[in-house]
């Protein structure tokens, strides 16, 4: 399913960080804590890398690390994100609210996951990155620092300089998040149509994350 996605844009293939002793490789997943992790992992001595990259022997890495989100939040961040960057232009969050009628969430709905990169499946991103190779799935939830930091051997305390890129810190993004949030609560068959579409990646959630 990778190169179905990957062909829609320009997107690296297994883009990520590698460990110092190049067993691990980390695998960027956007809209799943990447800015942050990317930050973290380059403060803790990894270096950045895709899998393509020639010079870097890949038989070494014996384990692929994925951080996984719930797909339901996720989705709306990256809608969110894809609103604000592909779709307003210099229009304003409030303008497209305002204008959103059930033909706009029809059309959203019919193509929920395939708008860009922020709303691919999370699976989409690792399946086919070395897949003889060990996976470990961190899911992000209120432990997740410390779930990181011990699988990974990271630095602790986290550095300063690592960047949290927290979207409440952006009004638009804030206001769009908070639109399709209760759009997902207030429309069951949307709600529904978000969590069947990633499936696969409640699947792995569910019987494979650590949390």
């Amino acid at each position: 399913m990778l190169d179905f996605y990957v062909e829609r844009r320009d997107f690296g293939r297994g883009g990520g960080f590698i460990s110092p002793d190049t067993k691990q490789l980390y695998v960027n997943i956007p809209k799943s804590a990447s800015t942050f992790v990317s930050s973290w992992l380059f403060s803790s001595g990894w270096t950045a890398v895709t899998v393509e990259d020639q010079g870097i022997n890949w038989n070494t890495v014996d384990e692929v690390i994925i951080i996984m989100r719930d797909p339901l939040d996720r989705w709306v961040s990256g809608i969110s994100q894809y609103i604000k960057g592909n779709i307003l232009g210099s229009d304003t969050p409030k303008n497209f609210i305002t204008k959103y009628t059930e033909l706009t969430e029809n059309l959203i709905k019919d193509n929920l996951d395939i708008f860009d990169d922020h709303v691919w499946p999370q699976h989409s991103f690792f399946e086919n990155v070395l897949p003889n190779a060990k996976r470990k799935y961190v899911y992000i939830c209120p432990k997740f620092e410390k779930n990181l930091k011990k699988e990974l051997n990271l630095v602790w305390p986290i550095p300063n300089i690592v960047d949290y890129n927290k979207s409440e810190n952006d009004k638009d993004l804030r206001d769009l998040k908070i639109f399709f949030k209760k759009r997902l609560e207030k429309n069951n068959n949307l709600h529904n149509a978000v969590k069947n579409i990633y499936k696969r990646d409640y699947e792995i959630i569910n019987n494979n994350c650590i949390v």
